[in-house]
């Protein structure tokens, strides 16, 4: 497909280019046999070339063998990003071997908008009014509780840093603020990335990216001390339990989002010990009922005895029937 086809299928929207996915796909699927990466590999670069004409001279896109990457950073920030994105890639497609890979046509594109408000208006196009997924990176504010606060009631204040667009074609996409950010973002958003075709449930992808952001880039330690469970147990009951196993928990506007993040690394510690069950688990676990019937044929025993080895006695097995109709991963 010629180059000014493509950008005839790139209308330019509220300042961006929003391709025409059903002609584009309509015009690449008739590719040449083992064509189909180099076709989408085409379209992905002359996307990105009209993604910089209207984001500002500043912009320019670069390559790597697996990513196309459009930003306005340095020559040395952009060599040292470029040499850390395929280093990770090559980490988490390691790590998550018989779990997850990310075969497909086309190259991964990542954008980094050096301005939030860029940013913030780029995924307006699909996420408006500051709607995120469940699964977006966030800065929290620090927080600590007393035994008179309600946990209930804090509002941690979450500002969206980048995200994983599940669109026809995915695009990760960030706000840049500096280069170690940045790489943590990475690892868990490209996670996300990869994980994003199978039907797992939230928490574990949440699991696996948060605990394989931390093994690449050594930050966000995932915190067992006293004080942490304490929260844990403030905050867990039989109800907010439910939303956790259903995903809903992890985009609550106060505290009950971070914890559910850690809740989800803690769960995934404790299941992974032996790697041959637990990939077996990986591969079998639905987000209609958060894993459970694989967890009681694999392991053995229910899910609900995951929160029990760290706050005790409750009401913890996830219970779908309870969940909202609409509810999805």
């Amino acid at each position: 497909m010629e180059t000014e086809a493509i950008r005839k299928l790139l209308p330019v929207i509220d300042g961006f280019p929003r391709p025409d996915w059903e002609d584009i796909y309509n015009s690449l699927e008739n590719a040449p046999e083992g064509d189909g990466h180099k076709a989408w590999c085409h379209f992905a670069r002359t996307w990105l070339d009209v993604l910089a004409e209207c984001v500002g001279s500043s912009y320019s896109v670069s390559e790597t063998d697996n990513f196309l990457i459009l930003s306005s950073m340095s020559n040395r920030e952009l060599e040292l990003l470029k040499t850390f994105v395929e280093e990770a890639r090559g980490t988490i497609l390691k790590k998550l071997k018989g779990i997850a890979n990310d075969d497909g046509f086309g190259k991964h594109v990542l954008f980094l908008f050096s301005a939030n408000e860029t940013y913030e208006r780029y995924k307006s196009h699909t996420y408006p009014d500051d709607e995120v997924p469940p699964d977006y990176d966030r800065f929290l504010d620090d927080w600590v509780l007393t035994a008179d606060d309600d946990i209930q009631d804090y509002q941690a204040k979450a500002v969206s840093t980048g995200l994983f667009l599940d669109e026809p074609y995915g695009q990760l996409v960030f706000s840049y603020a500096d280069l170690f950010g940045t790489q943590a973002v990475f690892a868990r958003e490209f996670t996300h990335a990869v994980l994003c075709k199978y039907e797992m449930p939230l928490w574990l992808k949440v699991g696996l990216a948060e605990t394989l952001e931390h093994e690449i880039c050594r930050s966000n330690p995932l915190s067992m001390d006293v004080s942490s469970i304490a929260n844990h147990i403030k905050f867990w009951d039989a109800d907010t339990i439910q939303e956790f196993w259903s995903g809903e928990s992890f985009g609550r506007p106060d505290a009950g989002s971070q914890l559910s993040y850690e809740l989800a690394q803690y769960c995934l510690q404790s299941l992974s010990h032996e790697i041959d069950e637990f990939i077996e688990f990986a591969n079998q676990a639905n987000w209609k009922d958060a894993g459970e019937e694989a967890a009681i044929e694999i392991f053995g025993g229910s899910l609900g005895g995951l929160p029990f080895q760290f706050f005790g006695e409750g009401d913890w097995i996830p219970k779908p029937e309870t969940w909202s109709s609409d509810e999805e991963e």
